[in-house]
């Protein structure tokens, strides 16, 4: 119903979702543009040229957003990359593209809020790359010990959403009363989230097989 259209475990599978439902918006005329969101590693698979090249061929209003966060699962960004200047990538398919401090949310609002007036005004998708970092590993359990403990602790002084409350507070928008009481309502929320998923009952396995597809192959037999 808020149009989130989930995510998937494949990289770069949501770029295309993303063109579609950009392509749905245009021949609707809805007014609406799909973003999408994906990690330096999509943009060395086919779907990242595949859904870029489409997405301006056909003008959607789309915006591509890219989340580097300098490494590919345990792999570092410049040991996998021909060059990391990924805005240039975008250019080669005829789009607007930009870096940005994926750490400052100001800088990041600014760009996106430009692409999605762009795209709302009939003048097709852009991209974005946004520099960022993870502080964890890749996956639960993941140590991280590809990642210098320097590196880690140089990029948490960075925190966005950190650098963005004391932005609004140097401001004049918020107060340190009201940003304590912001982070303690958002941490009892996520403590409720979690013991509603501890007491809930779990699911039946046979929902194990709902809305699944099966293929089968030119015998009639299940793949």
């Amino acid at each position: 119903a808020l149009g989130n259209l989930g995510a998937n475990g494949i990289v770069s599978g949501g770029l295309p979702i993303a063109l579609g439902a950009a392509l749905s918006c245009k021949m609707r005329r809805t007014g609406g543009v799909a973003v999408c969101f994906f990690g330096d590693g999509a943009t060395a698979e086919g779907g990242f040229h595949e859904a870029l090249n489409l997405a301006t061929l056909w003008q959607v209003p789309l915006l591509f957003v890219c989340q580097n966060n300098l490494y590919g699962l345990s792999q570092p960004w410049e040991e996998t990359a021909y060059q990391c200047e990924l805005p240039r990538r975008a250019q080669t398919y005829n789009m607007p593209a930009e870096c940005v401090d994926g750490m400052n949310a100001i800088d990041v609002y600014r760009a996106a809020a430009a692409a999605v007036e762009r795209a709302r005004s009939g003048d097709g998708p852009s991209f974005i790359e946004a520099k960022t970092y993870r502080f964890l590993g890749h996956y639960v359990g993941d140590p991280a010990g590809y990642m210098p403990k320097k590196e880690r602790e140089a990029w948490r002084k960075r925190d966005p959403i950190t650098t963005l409350g004391r932005q609004l507070r140097d401001w004049g928008y918020l107060t340190e009363e009201q940003d304590a009481q912001m982070a303690a309502e958002i941490e009892e929320e996520v403590q409720a989230g979690v013991e509603f998923a501890k007491s809930s009952p779990k699911p039946p396995a046979e929902d194990a097989l709902s809305d699944l597809y099966v293929h089968f192959d030119y015998q009639g037999n299940p793949q």
